[in-house]
């Protein structure tokens, strides 16, 4: 049994139990490449929505 404790883009620690080996490589590639999407996407969006800034 493996325990891993994994930051998530809220700052929440999401626990997660994970028991088979094959279930825990793929979980963990899909975790990492979610992990890695958010970050793109926080990075390239915008601090203040455009359309909405007024002079």
């Amino acid at each position: 049994m493996f325990d891993i404790f994994a930051e998530t883009s809220a700052g929440e620690k999401a626990f997660v139990l994970l028991r088979d080996p094959v279930k825990m490589v793929c979980e963990y590639k899909q975790n990492v490449t979610n992990y890695i999407l958010n970050k793109a996407s926080e990075s390239a969006e915008p601090t203040q929505p455009v359309g909405l800034q007024f002079p």
